[in-house]
């Protein structure tokens, strides 16, 4: 789940997940929630900076997944592929 504003420079960086993300379509989905139309889901998950990805398995958070503000792409491969492998997602 990515958190997003729909203005401003994390709406730049969200393309970029959302870009860079693609290669796991078949093992994950990505949902982008509008900060400022979901008040209560920011509120519920704590999203304090923009964006924010936090991975779900099985309808709860991922220990340690959540992820805030700008990443190289290098980096967020490497996040995502050792995350996956760590929580068995094939």
């Amino acid at each position: 789940m990515i958190f997003r504003i729909l203005i401003c420079l994390p709406w730049t960086l969200i393309i970029f997940y959302n870009n860079n993300l693609q290669e796991y379509e078949d093992r994950l989905t990505v949902v982008k929630i509008d900060h400022d139309a979901n008040p209560q889901l920011i509120e519920e998950y704590k999203v304090y900076g923009l964006p924010t990805l936090i991975l779900f398995k099985n309808g709860q958070e991922v220990p340690e997944s959540r992820m805030e503000g700008a990443i190289t792409k290098l980096k967020l491969k490497e996040y995502m592929d050792a995350l996956l492998e760590s929580i068995s997602v094939s």
